[in-house]
């Protein structure tokens, strides 16, 4: 029932994943605060709804043109109910804006495999990352995947790898020169260089706990079919596949390095989850597990956020 539905790509299946996107945050937002709510508070969060909903439609955007999941709704899907187990997602206006920033940057790493405008792209994905990284440092990382996408398709011209530093450098410079216009400092470079956070005592409560748990369980299984569906892969699929894989790896890191700690950099291990995991619900074969699975999905859905 619920994979059949999910299968197609059509407006209907997008107008319900943003619906139910949209009323979770809202409750999250707003219902503990109904009595204090400002009109800049207000309009604060009603411009990161916005930024929320377009991570939907740029994860949409990226599976769709890049062709790396078949034409279906599964990866919204996922990112959507994923995003509703962890609150502190919805909550964290730097995180939303972030992970906007390294979705456009996705885009242009993906891409290209095209081979047109090479350079272009390279520096438009390397100064998103290090624009998104002004909001949350440790999406710097995401720079590691330009570099192997640059290994990959580009690697023949010495000058491909040469542009990300000039992007990292113009990003540097305007930052510098809005701190000295509106902050009268100068932008620090440690802010590049950022210290992991290894105490994940925060995490310990059941209530942070279980939900980590779940979708930890969700993405290893997806991993582990999805590296099955690499080995037979095309080899021109398989290159594609692989940067997926970097990253969901590199989300990882992220979030395991993150100086905050507070759930919300889960953010940067959904996006490519959900990708990866919807490579599992559109295979042939074993349709009655997949629903049962899809309706596990729905129902911690319901559960998780008002554990938390």
């Amino acid at each position: 029932m619920f994979t059949s539905f999910f299968e197609k790509s059509k407006p209907i299946n997008f107008l319900l994943v943003g619906l139910c996107m949209t009323l979770y945050y809202c409750v999250v937002n707003f219902t503990s605060v109904l009595d204090a709510i400002s009109i800049s508070y207000f309009f604060e969060k009603l411009g990161l709804l916005v930024v929320y909903l377009l991570l939907m439609i740029l994860v949409n955007f990226i599976v769709k043109r890049n062709r790396v999941n078949k034409r279906n709704t599964y990866a919204v899907l996922l990112f959507a109910l994923l995003t509703i187990w962890f609150p502190d997602i919805l909550r964290n206006g730097k995180i939303l804006i972030s992970g906007f920033f390294v979705l456009l940057a996705i885009r242009r790493i993906i891409s290209l495999k095209s081979g047109l405008d090479t350079k272009k792209k390279i520096f438009d994905a390397s100064f998103w990352i290090c624009l998104g990284s002004l909001f949350f440092e440790w999406s710097l990382l995401f720079l590691i995947l330009v570099f192997l996408a640059v290994l990959f398709y580009a690697a023949n011209d010495y000058r491909n790898w040469l542009v990300p530093f000039v992007a990292i450098a113009t990003v540097f410079m305007l930052a510098t020169c809005f701190s000295l216009l509106f902050l009268n400092s100068f932008f620090g470079l440690e802010h590049f260089f950022p210290v992991p956070n290894w105490d994940f005592e925060t995490f310990s409560s059941w209530p942070k706990l279980i939900p980590l748990v779940a979708i930890s369980v969700f993405s290893l299984a997806a991993v582990t079919h999805y590296m099955f569906l690499i080995q037979n892969a095309s080899s021109t699929m398989k290159s594609s596949m692989i940067l997926i894989l970097g990253i969901w790896v590199v989300g990882v890191l992220v979030a395991l390095c993150s100086a905050t700690k507070i759930q919300g950099e889960v953010l940067f291990f959904i996006i490519p989850t959900a990708i990866i995991g919807a490579n599992y619900f559109q295979t042939e074969g074993k349709k009655r597990l997949k629903n049962i699975l899809l309706l596990l999905l729905v129902l911690l859905t319901l559960f998780f956020p008002f554990i938390s």
